[in-house]
């Protein structure tokens, strides 16, 4: 069977794909692709490493099965929802009848006698039920997201022991993107006068002097750091300016390789990068506080110039600020389906701006949504 890069949304196994460069009619979707053949290109590994996956799993048997929860039970799926919604390795696009065509070429050797069970039966993880591996690896070590918030608005702000964070830089670990140089991002401040611009690093990280008056969604006051915006009318409103406020925006160019997390992806991390570790288990142990990170950092806030909501956002931060380079995430502005993205870089030392391609901007119409509160 001849089946196409198309026919995934894995990301790793696109590239195997893609690697052997060869394109061919699709068996699945009847056009000429970037192919492999699930005859011929075993080097590949792709029916290797899904047998090895799924070897992960289990069949849960609900009428023996005692200590399930009812939302346990309500989440156990069959073998197509369990890939798609843990992994999405299949294309989204595809019916449930083509992956299933699929399945059954790439493990018919692996699971010959026991597939049509994985298409009936529901399937679980093993590890993430057993009590001993979840309390060695969790991320959160606290009762709950919402008790760790408390704890550090409320009680304990620089000691924290709700979190592992060790473990948490490690998953991030797994999202990284590049900066590669010569990419292209963009800064907006607003300023005073313009006067205020007078050489490329009045754009860059904020001085000393002023870093004490500001912080933001991911530094601290007192630290500064380096927010962009892939597009300039995002960090225009990322600054949220308002009416008569004079706002400068700079492009600024990657001048070297910077590696950054990124959370835009990091929900849909591919488990073949991981197979080798536990991570996989460990990943999905995980995936709904990390899927809480996001939303937090995603979620608009006021512009109190003391916003405590920041605060558990810096500390994520701070604990990526130990490994990587900076942070790659959804606009907090954005629009549904927008594909606006925000950057913020711990240091500015690997990019550079042009004094000359600086544009400067006064306000002069500002729109306000709302929503009626019940309280």
């Amino acid at each position: 069977m001849k089946i196409c890069a198309d026919c995934f949304d894995d990301t790793d196994f696109k590239t195997r794909i893609q690697s052997l460069n060869r394109r061919a009619i699709c068996d699945i979707h009847k056009k000429k692709e970037y192919v492999f053949d699930t005859d011929a290109d075993s080097q590949l590994n792709i029916q290797t490493d899904l047998t090895r996956l799924l070897n992960l799993y289990e069949v849960v048997d609900l009428e023996t099965e005692k200590s399930l929860s009812h939302i346990d039970m309500l989440q156990n799926k069959t073998l197509i929802d369990r890939l798609q919604s843990d992994w999405q390795i299949f294309s989204s696009k595809l019916s449930n009848s083509e992956i299933t065509d699929i399945i059954c070429v790439l493990l018919r050797d692996s699971f010959n006698t026991t597939l049509s069970t994985f298409f009936r039966m529901p399937l679980r993880m093993k590890e993430i039920y057993d009590p001993k591996f979840i309390k060695e690896n969790s991320i959160l070590i606290g009762d709950s997201w919402a008790k760790f918030k408390e704890n550090i608005l409320h009680k304990n702000r620089f000691f924290n022991k709700d979190l592992n964070v060790d473990l948490l830089a490690d998953l991030m670990g797994f999202s990284i993107t590049e900066l590669k140089p010569g990419q292209t991002f963009y800064r907006a401040r607003i300023v005073d006068d313009f006067s205020e611009i007078k050489t490329e690093k009045d754009v860059l990280i904020p001085p000393k002097n002023k870093i004490n008056r500001i912080e933001g969604r991911l530094n601290p006051r007192g630290i500064g750091m380096l927010y962009l915006a892939n597009a300039e009318d995002t960090a225009l409103k990322e600054v949220r300016a308002s009416f008569n406020d004079n706002v400068i925006v700079a492009p600024i160019k990657i001048k070297k390789s910077i590696k950054v997390v990124d959370l835009t992806q990091i929900m849909h991390v591919s488990p073949f990068i991981m197979l080798d570790t536990k991570f996989p288990e460990i990943y999905q142990l995980n995936k709904e506080i990390i899927s809480t990170f996001i939303n937090e950092l995603e979620k608009p806030v006021n512009s109190h110039p003391i916003n405590l909501d920041y605060l558990p956002t810096q500390y994520l931060s701070a604990i990526a600020q130990k490994r990587y380079d900076g942070i790659k995430y959804r606009s907090t502005m954005k629009l549904q389906d927008s594909s606006d993205y925000d950057v913020v870089l711990f240091s500015d030392k690997n990019v550079t701006t042009s004094i000359e391609k600086i544009q400067k901007y006064q306000i002069n119409k500002v729109e306000y949504g709302r929503k009626k509160v019940i309280f």
